[in-house]
């Protein structure tokens, strides 16, 4: 059975990769949910995303200064990987261009996070978190594979393993979309810190020359200090156009 063992807390399960079959029936209960909060709106109050589209807009959601930050934002993250890709400047330039490039995401993701965080409440928003939710009791088995870990879709609401649960719908919804499970470390810019040695694995910032956990300025920190960590063709990475100059040298 083609899957992934997760281990947490003591716990162990084995996610299955999920099938045809799996997927045909968490879309029923995904179509079931929605008829019945369709059905049911009144008491609900629930919209649609198109409808919630047109309250947004109606109301002037996002500012003419939000979409000038957007378009100002995503100029920022692209002009600073061309510089990346095209090289040629020294290892310090290009560990800032970097950081400019991390707070430029951050920052894109808090402005359209407030649209989202209106999705939350709409019909079909509702019908995912059920399809998922469904989706993960279904392919989420004890160690040995021999039965369900939760033996109803009830079992999971009582069960304190959030986590568990993050993990197992993490591996599922990569398996099926190709969503990266280290989203974070396939960020060129991060791939970049880490290739030339400003991070270490886990994206902790460390000095590149002997390895110690520094913060975001490349100040060292104490020894009992976690340190500080950072929050499409990739081939640039290794193959800039010119060589970076390495200052250090």
């Amino acid at each position: 059975m083609e899957g992934k063992l997760i281990n947490l807390d003591g716990k162990s399960v084995f996610v299955r990769k999920p099938r045809k079959q799996d997927l045909e029936n968490a879309e029923r209960v995904y179509n079931t949910k929605v008829a019945e909060l369709i059905r049911n709106n009144d008491e609900n109050q629930l919209l649609t995303r198109s409808e919630l589209e047109k309250f947004l807009e109606a109301r002037a959601f996002y500012t003419n200064e939000d979409l000038e930050n957007i378009t100002s934002t995503q100029k920022t993250i692209i002009e600073g990987l061309e510089k990346l890709k095209k090289g040629g400047i020294t290892l310090k330039e290009g560990r800032q261009i970097c950081l400019d490039i991390s707070d430029a995401r951050r920052s894109l993701v808090d402005i359209l996070s407030r649209r989202q965080s209106y999705d939350f409440a709409t019909i079909e928003s509702v019908a995912e978190f059920e399809r998922d939710k469904y989706l993960v009791f279904l392919c989420v088995y004890t160690e040995d594979n021999d039965e369900r870990y939760w033996m109803a879709p009830e079992d999971m609401t009582n069960d304190d393993s959030v986590a568990l649960y993050d993990l197992a719908h993490k591996y599922i919804t990569h398996q099926i979309y190709g969503v990266d499970e280290n989203l974070d470390k396939a960020l060129p810019e991060n791939k970049w810190l880490l290739k030339y040695g400003f991070v270490d694995e886990n994206l902790y910032f460390i000095d590149r020359k002997t390895g110690v956990k520094t913060d975001r300025s490349g100040k060292e920190v104490a020894s009992d200090d976690k340190g500080e960590k950072l929050d499409d063709d990739l081939s640039f990475i290794d193959n800039p156009e010119e060589p970076f100059v390495d200052e250090d040298a």
